[in-house]
């Protein structure tokens, strides 16, 4: 989902010369899953590495266009935060994999077998987990609809730039909390992250709302002209 965010806000910010990023992702993701089934050491991780570095180069992309904006919209503010995000969720299973090379040295750690992980370990990659599978996707969907409204001159989403940031910040607290496992801390960073989606959403709702009411009184308009 990460890789898809940082493609589609590309998009929207008119980035070119997509498809051999694109061509890497998909060869290295053939790579990983392939590794994966037959499980030779190496085959999975460089797989993961290529696909990895894709999305990477893409999100330089992004921040190579969006700074050349010399005063960008909302919209295009929107697009920077939400690949943003999505490197920051990239960088997520630095840590832990880090944590595991002790224990497992680095072979180990690059085909399926019985890994040794502490507690911080398994914490950190379940919220890893929490972020790419049950947050990403409704985040990096809610603010692309909301980035490409601010196309419509009758419509703004108005904020959704800073509710983006907010969104971030609040998964960067839940993630550090998942380590320092402190009560309550990890669950008010999802429920901020989960809260500030939701306000998103709201918006986005109205506008589209708003933009129905526009089409629908556009031929009453005319007809009472005519």
């Amino acid at each position: 989902m990460a890789a898809a965010g940082i493609a589609l806000s590309a998009h929207g910010l008119g980035v070119v010369g997509l498809a051999g990023p694109a061509a890497v992702f998909c060869c290295g993701r053939l790579v990983h899953f392939f590794g994966a089934i037959l499980n030779p050491p190496f085959a999975r991780t460089l797989g993961f590495v290529a696909g990895w570095a894709a999305s990477m180069y893409v999100a330089y992309l992004v921040y190579g266009a969006y700074s050349a904006l010399e005063a960008p919209s909302e919209g295009e503010k929107t697009f920077a935060l939400i690949t943003a995000t999505c490197v920051f969720t990239l960088l997520l299973f630095v840590p832990y994999d880090l944590g595991r090379i002790p224990a497992n040295g680095i072979l180990k750690l690059t085909y399926y077998n019985d890994i040794v992980e502490s507690d911080w370990l398994v914490r950190g990659k379940a919220a890893h987990l929490n972020m790419a599978k049950e947050n990403l996707p409704p985040f990096v969907g809610i603010f692309l609809v909301a980035a490409r409204l601010q196309s419509f001159d009758e419509l703004a989403v108005q904020g959704a730039p800073q509710l983006a940031l907010y969104f971030l910040a609040a998964r960067c607290f839940h993630y550090l909390a998942a380590y320092v496992n402190v009560p309550f801390a990890r669950t008010v960073g999802f429920v901020a992250g989960w809260a500030v989606c939701m306000c998103c959403a709201y918006l986005v709702a109205l506008e589209l709302l708003n933009l129905s009411l526009i089409h629908i009184s556009e031929p009453t308009r005319l007809l009472s002209i005519s």
